[in-house]
């Protein structure tokens, strides 16, 4: 029984299908040299049996995940961190921020409220992360977007975040819908991978080009 990220409930996942084949893991500097890693990678196709769509499941064989262990790779689900290769050594999301967000991620389409107002919070714990001053969360978010943490239409997101979650905490405010909670899954993606994943990306590449010069 798992949860199905299409539809949000908890079913049995009928297996379709499974492929595996060799493929790049990681590149291991051998002297002047760079040397391939390659391991046997796993997909597990798998169907919802309450919406019958596809849930794509996969890793490497060496990382010793029984079957439906394996991370999700389609949809994305409640994980916010590319492959680990793509990034610089390190966790650099706050365990605290993916923590929430692996809690509230089912939330999406049974009970929409409840999920915007917890991403709400969640980005009470980025600005709070990232040490911004205010009396409330409108404020914090000024702070950050003065400081240069939001720039752009990241601002804006924030705020449509943080409006959005008053409605779906206050009664007398109507209620927010499966839509809206999808945008705002998007917005807060897209703020974790500008404030925490994208620089983590940049070092990474930083250290690339740092051991290319070394061999130059």
């Amino acid at each position: 029984m798992l949860e199905c990220s299409h539809c949000g409930n908890v079913a049995r996942q009928e297996q379709l299908f499974q492929h595996s084949c060799g493929m790049l893991y990681d590149q291991i500097p051998n002297g002047e040299e760079i040397e391939d890693l390659h391991e046997v990678f796993h997909w597990y196709a798998y169907c919802c049996t309450t919406c019958s769509a596809l849930n794509l499941y996969g890793g490497f064989s060496m990382e010793n995940h029984p079957n439906l262990d394996f991370p999700r790779l389609y949809p994305g689900g409640a994980n916010l961190l590319p492959d680990l290769h793509k990034l610089s050594a390190g966790d650099p999301i706050p365990p605290r921020i993916t923590r929430i967000y692996a809690e509230v991620y089912p939330l999406r389409k049974r009970s929409p409220n409840a999920f915007v107002v917890q991403i709400r919070r969640a980005l009470e714990f980025i600005c709070q992360d990232k040490g911004a001053t205010g009396r409330d969360l409108f404020s914090k978010l000024q702070d950050l977007v003065t400081q240069g943490v939001f720039p752009g239409y990241l601002e804006e997101m924030t705020d449509l975040l943080r409006r959005i979650g008053n409605i779906g905490a206050h009664a007398d405010q109507g209620d927010a819908d499966i839509w809206d909670a999808e945008l705002i899954d998007d917005f807060f993606r897209a703020i974790v991978d500008y404030v925490y994943v994208s620089p983590s990306k940049i070092e990474r590449l930083k250290k690339r080009l740092e051991r290319q010069k070394k061999n130059d």
